[in-house]
């Protein structure tokens, strides 16, 4: 069907950092994304925004409007 399909809890993970990075993920945030992954797994959404939060990802967010 064209329609790209994506595991659960990386495409919640993806909405997350969009969230709270402001910003759509690149191919330079594949790092960020496998740690929030890991952290994720572990049953803990906190241990997921947290990897984020401490990521260099997070101090390159997006100032002003959401993507």
């Amino acid at each position: 069907t064209g329609v790209q399909t994506c595991a659960l809890p990386i495409c919640f993970l993806r909405h997350v950092f969009r969230y709270f990075a402001g910003r759509y993920e690149t191919e330079a945030d594949a790092c960020v994304l496998q740690q929030m992954e890991t952290a994720f797994e572990t049953g803990s959404f906190f241990a997921a925004v947290e990897a984020l939060y401490t990521s260099d990802a997070f101090l390159t967010r997006a100032q002003g409007g959401r993507p």
